[in-house]
């Protein structure tokens, strides 16, 4: 017995066995057609193929003889028309001719093709003749630069130039020369008017200090009467307090400048003014002002003041508004006024002052002014006997000159440095790690004074003291420092 539904599901298969068996049938003759057509358009690309290869070995021929016929005949024709004024030529000439204005005719780009089609196997006859040269083209960029070639040889020496100016801040110095011949004696000179009454007798100090042939003239009068008057005024210093240093701080750092060389600088005349002036290098022009030390600490704010002649070395010395300093290459001492007042000279005679022999090598100086409150002073070296010369110099509004002048009799070649403090004149070793020497200028002696000063191992340039802080301030290989300084009670 069969139920209905079980005769709906078995109609419903075989419909759906009989739809696949058709698809499949319908699969099969199409690809059947298609391996059909592909056959066909195999065979048909391969006879275009065939055909092409003909047509690319025979085109190129059969264009090449048309143009040789056309071109034989305009040929023949140009040569009846102008026989009459050419000679004639021969058989091979009229042959390489032909060809060559043959294959003029015909475009690159056939040649091109002809040699690609005959795969490498070109048909070319022999080189024409050389053509006519063309216009000339437009300029070129330059090429990039070529590599340094070699050095070429040596040329000839030129002529002497002039004696110029020197146009840096280092002023170069020559070794010493070879002492010359003596000269003739000169003839003996006319006999002097007589002289006037001399004064009274000289103490022992005026004997010490003025009277040396080594480094000075015979003092006027009114010279006395000035050393006298100088004498007085530094006396009162000795009344105030010790005079006499005992001990040395640690110093502290101010700032710092990028240079080995050089100084800074107050001015002990005027308490109330903080400008400090800057002076970097042994030799230049330039000095800089700056209004106050936290100004110098931020390095900007300053003004440039150019001198009129080339500094050297580094003892300079600001004093009532003027800066004090050596003159390179010469005896004299400059005072510029910072106002803009014309500027001054001093010469300091029997000084050495040239040839690299300094009265401080580690600072290249050969005069180290120093100033205190009421007084400047001038350290340099005699060119006699080169020991320590010390000159008490006095200011006038017009001029300024050396009063006294104090030999220590200390070498300068034993000394690193110096500086003057309450009128007693210190002197460092020449590593300037110590004091070693001290000559009290107001009592004319040598003082018996040994401490350390520093143990730093960088370049000493510069030190001097300050009369209202009481301290030291030097200049150690570009660092801006301080030292106290405790002194020894009054006597």
């Amino acid at each position: 017995m069969t139920f209905p539904g079980a005769q709906s599901s078995s109609v419903r298969t075989n419909v759906l066995l009989s739809g696949l068996f058709l698809v499949t049938v319908l699969n099969c003759a199409g690809l059947v057609y298609l391996f059909v057509q592909c056959n066909g358009l195999r065979s048909q690309q391969a006879a275009m193929g065939s055909r092409l290869e003909e047509l690319t070995e025979s085109w190129p021929m059969e264009f090449i003889s048309r143009l040789s016929q056309e071109e034989t005949g305009w040929t023949e024709q140009r040569n009846r028309n102008k026989r009459s004024h050419q000679q004639p030529k021969s058989f091979e000439e009229t042959e390489d001719s032909v060809m060559m204005m043959t294959y003029s005719r015909i475009p690159i780009r056939i040649f091109m093709d002809l040699c690609n089609s005959t795969r490498g196997i070109c048909l070319t006859a022999a080189p024409g003749p050389k053509g006519e040269p063309g216009d000339v083209g437009p300029k070129g960029e330059p090429g990039p630069p070529g590599s340094d070639g070699l050095p070429g040889p040596k040329g000839e020496r030129g002529p002497k130039g002039e004696r110029g100016e020197p146009y840096n801040e280092i002023i170069l110095e020559g070794q010493r020369g070879p002492p010359g011949p003596p000269g003739p004696a000169g003839p003996p000179g006319p006999v002097g008017p007589p002289g006037p009454p001399g004064s009274k007798g000289r103490s022992r100090h005026q004997q010490n200090t003025v009277s040396h042939d080594e480094a000075h003239a015979a003092p006027s009068d009114d010279t006395l009467i000035r050393r006298m008057s100088a004498q007085k005024a530094l006396s009162t210093i000795s009344m105030k307090s010790g005079r006499i240093i005992k001990s040395v701080d640690a110093p502290y750092n101010v700032t710092r400048i990028e240079n080995t060389f050089g100084a800074w600088m107050k001015d002990p005349a005027s308490k109330n003014n903080g400008k400090i002036w800057i002076v970097e290098h042994f030799s230049g022009l330039t000095v800089k002002e700056y209004e106050d030390l936290e100004a110098l600490k931020i390095g900007s704010n300053f003004k440039t003041i150019t001198l009129t002649r080339y500094f050297h070395g580094c003892g300079h010395a600001v004093y009532n508004g003027s800066i004090y300093y050596h003159k390179g290459g010469s005896d004299q001492i400059i005072k510029f006024p910072f106002d803009g007042k014309q500027a001054q000279h001093m010469k300091v005679e029997n000084a050495l002052h040239n040839n690299r022999n300094y009265l401080f090598q580690n600072a290249k100086t050969y005069f180290d002014l120093t100033a205190d409150k009421d007084e400047l002073w001038v350290i340099y070296a005699s060119s006699h006997d080169e020991n320590i010369v010390v000159g008490q110099i006095e200011i006038n509004e017009d001029s300024f000159s050396i009063v006294q002048n104090i030999n220590t009799t200390f070498p300068k070649s034993k000394a690193g440095n110096a500086f003057i403090a309450r009128g007693i004149l210190y002197l460092t070793d020449t590593k300037d790690s110590k004091i070693v020497f001290a000559f009290d200028l107001l009592k004319d002696k040598q003082l018996d004074v040994n401490f350390d000063f520093r143990s730093s191992n960088d370049t000493l340039t510069m030190v001097s003291y300050d009369p209202y802080d009481h301290t030291l301030y030097t200049w150690e290989n570009g660092y801006l420092k301080k030292y106290g300084l405790h002194f020894l009670s009054a006597e």
